[in-house]
């Protein structure tokens, strides 16, 4: 494993609350809600977190 890396969660937040017997909200057609985001906002994301997680000497160069 990487230390300080991202890494995709193995268990879903709905798996995880059904394990622990909580509920969780589900997502009906009554409530319709767009929050999609476009590629370069999430890159833009993942640099800027990417960027958090890297040691500063590292940064340094």
């Amino acid at each position: 494993m990487f230390t300080g890396r991202l890494t995709p969660q193995a268990v879903s937040h709905r798996e995880r609350a059904t394990e622990r017997g909580m509920d969780f909200p589900s997502h009906d057609g009554t409530r319709s809600a767009d929050h999609t985001l476009d590629v370069h906002t999430i890159q833009a994301v993942l640099e800027r977190l990417s960027a958090l997680a890297t040691p500063p000497e590292i940064q340094r160069g």
